[in-house]
């Protein structure tokens, strides 16, 4: 259900979010330093920790003024969440990642608009500069957990990644924050404004609420319901802004070498048919399972519905399918149906990324 159209939000040509990377370069320091510090200390976990930037120490990064009207933020709360890992709690939390090297972890969030006095909101506040009718409080959430046994700061190597894992989420995050402002300024005005913007309910649909074999909820989470995460509109748009990044400081390196790129790659070539069947192989892996292959299929599509249509519940908004045709459809007929989604999602994100590259200098 496509309930507002790319252009009425997104309107740069290229589908980066330009009013809302003025203050980037600004706000990747901040948080880096902030990090530094944490490090130095003997802080094991800094959990929630906000960092209020007031205006006067953005408006010098207001150069223009026409798109500062697009995105009137008149202050920033970065909210932080940093921990250091033992080498087993990091390979306990990020296996994959642990697998493949990583020593770090970097991840985000940019929460929709609240009240005014509500903590983990963005605000609607008087404006600094007399070009819009509100001025904006924006709240972006930043965590990063290091293994402490491996990473070093001083290793020039780790330094970058960490930088550019930083750099590339405040690019994400950033152009979250641009949508949900656009979507509760343009927003049915009978509706509260923290009931204007996207709904979430897919994105928090990915649960193991019946408990099934870790092996195989991991298979079904990793290889299918990540990508129904990633099919979101606003996700899909994150992520050529994100992208935005990374060939603006890499113009050299190949679009294929990008996790992105990749996912996009993942999705356009997603046969539903294929996976239902490795997917009943990795079931039949586990052996109290054995014999039950498919059953356990159909409790797993099950759960995912339970899951969703319950967060469709709590956010107030409409389910993609009714509920009753969500329900009917065999646990084959709903991966088939969302790895069209994929397809068409995949291709889509391919087309932006290369357009993206070849007009990379006008951003």
């Amino acid at each position: 259900m496509e309930i507002f159209s790319f252009n009425q939000y997104i309107v740069e040509k290229l589908g980066v979010s330009k009013a809302s990377l003025q203050f980037v370069e600004f706000l990747n320091t901040r948080c880096l330093l902030s990090f530094e510090e944490f490090l130095e200390s003997g802080m094991r976990k800094l959990d929630n920790h906000m960092d209020k930037i007031p205006y006067g120490l953005i408006k010098s990064y207001i150069k223009d003024r026409e798109l500062y009207s697009q995105f009137p933020v008149v202050g920033f709360e970065l909210v932080y969440l940093f921990t250091k890992m033992t080498d087993s709690q990091f390979s306990k939390k990020y296996p994959m990642s642990y697998k493949d090297g990583a020593v770090m972890a970097v991840g985000g969030w940019a929460p929709g608009f609240g009240n005014k006095n509500w903590k983990w909101y963005s605000k609607m506040v008087d404006p600094q500069k007399e070009l819009t009718e509100k001025g904006i409080i924006v709240q972006i959430g930043i965590e990063i957990s290091i293994n402490k046994e491996k990473f070093d700061l001083e290793n020039k190597e780790h330094f970058g990644l960490l930088k550019d894992n930083i750099d590339s989420t405040m690019y994400h995050e950033l152009n979250h924050s641009f949508e949900h402002y656009q979507r509760t300024l343009r927003g049915d005005k009978r509706k509260f404004i923290w009931e204007r913007s996207f709904s979430t309910a897919l994105t928090f649909a990915a649960e193991n609420k019946y408990k099934f074999a870790k092996s195989v909820y991991k298979f079904w989470s990793d290889n299918f319901l990540d990508y129904i995460y990633l099919s979101e509109e606003f996700e899909l748009r994150s992520n050529v802004q994100e992208m935005a990044y990374f060939l603006k400081k890499y113009p050299e390196r190949d679009v294929k070498d990008f996790v992105i790129y990749k996912n996009a790659q993942y999705m356009e070539s997603f046969d539903g048919y294929n996976f239902y069947h490795k997917l009943l192989k990795k079931i039949s892996e586990h052996e109290s399972y054995k014999g039950q292959e498919s059953k356990i299929a159909e409790r797993l599509k099950t759960m995912w519905i339970d899951v969703y249509l319950k967060q469709c519940q709590s956010q107030k908004s409409e389910p993609i399918l009714s509920p009753s045709t969500l329900e009917k459809m065999s646990c084959e007929d709903f991966i088939k149906y969302w790895g069209k989604k994929f397809n068409e999602n995949g291709k889509y994100l391919k087309k932006k990324i290369f357009k993206l590259k070849s007009g990379i200098n006008e951003i």
